[in-house]
């Protein structure tokens, strides 16, 4: 394992697996030039049985906080002393809070306040909605769903399209929810959840199929006949799945995962630096960087 002691700059990194699409490194560089940080930003692409071992060696090396995706973010968590998923790591800052003992990365999500911040680019608040269709539930949903005000009943119109109902005893337990809120994930189940939306409905694409080569285009063609006239968030970019096409195609509110990634960035940033730089400069950066390749 390379040895980060030697590294002049400041390592920090995201950790997950098959994520060479990755933009964070892109987006934290860019930040830190802005901020008059000295870092280097990697990918660590790696199994999960040399995670802890990374963490570790990342640790003792200094290393002021990471990043982390699809599929650890769980895991990561349990090593954290978390019991939800987390997607960033830092260290505590003892002036700030004294009772914090500095052995190991403290862990948190900043998916669920990067999605709120994201809805508000689209004229959105969570408090206007009135049914959420999740297509699948991967690391991020959870924490978004953290966000959303279940008080007001909306735990009732929830809809869960997922591949593996294991989660579903979990996901109960923690969110108010209950057998009628889980659906096989299907077209034909998407379909029939569609046709009860309103105008202040919202589907989330929380699975990452579409960086597997999956468009989800099947899901896309039910989208396009369903009449449903709510909102579209594709929690993917680089690309997203046929629903963003779809949606713009028929005039829906619609948006990728590029503005979420740049807020939960920015939220990152102020647990590692105290500041963060402006979403402005971050996403023309990340569209003429993207426009260029």
């Amino acid at each position: 394992m390379e040895n980060y002691r030697q590294n002049r700059k400041q390592i920090m990194g995201i950790i997950g697996r098959s994520i060479g699409y990755s933009l964070s490194p892109f987006l934290h560089h860019t930040a830190a030039k802005y901020l008059h940080k000295n870092i280097t930003y990697k990918i660590f692409d790696v199994d999960k049985d040399q995670v802890h071992v990374l963490l570790n060696d990342l640790w003792e090396s200094g290393c002021l906080g990471l990043n982390v995706t699809s599929p650890y973010k769980k895991y990561v968590g349990h090593l954290c002393h978390r019991n939800v998923p987390v997607n960033t790591l830092f260290r505590h800052i003892p002036a700030l809070d004294a009772g914090a003992q500095d052995v190991f990365f403290s862990g948190t999500s900043t998916d669920g306040q990067g999605f709120v911040q994201a809805l508000k680019k689209i004229d959105l608040l969570p408090e206007t909605v009135e049914q959420v269709i999740f297509l699948g539930f991967g690391g991020a949903a959870e924490s978004i769903l953290r966000e959303l005000p279940l008080a007001n009943g909306l735990n009732k119109r929830i809809f869960i399209l997922r591949r593996k109902p294991e989660i579903d005893r979990e996901l109960c337990d923690s969110f108010l929810l209950d057998a009628e809120n889980f659906y096989l994930f299907s077209p034909e189940n998407f379909l029939e959840i569609l046709k009860t939306g309103t105008q202040n409905s919202l589907v989330i694409q929380a699975t990452n199929a579409p960086h597997q080569g999956e468009t989800l285009k099947d899901f896309a063609s039910v989208l396009k006949l369903s009449g449903f006239n709510g909102t579209v968030l594709d929690l993917c970019y680089r690309p997203p799945s046929a629903l963003v096409w779809a949606a713009k195609d028929l005039g829906l509110r619609c948006q990728d995962g590029l503005p979420m990634l740049v807020e939960q960035a920015r939220e990152s940033q102020k647990l590692w630096w105290g500041q963060a730089a402006p979403y402005e400069v971050l996403m023309q950066a990340l569209l003429d960087f993207l426009s260029g390749e």
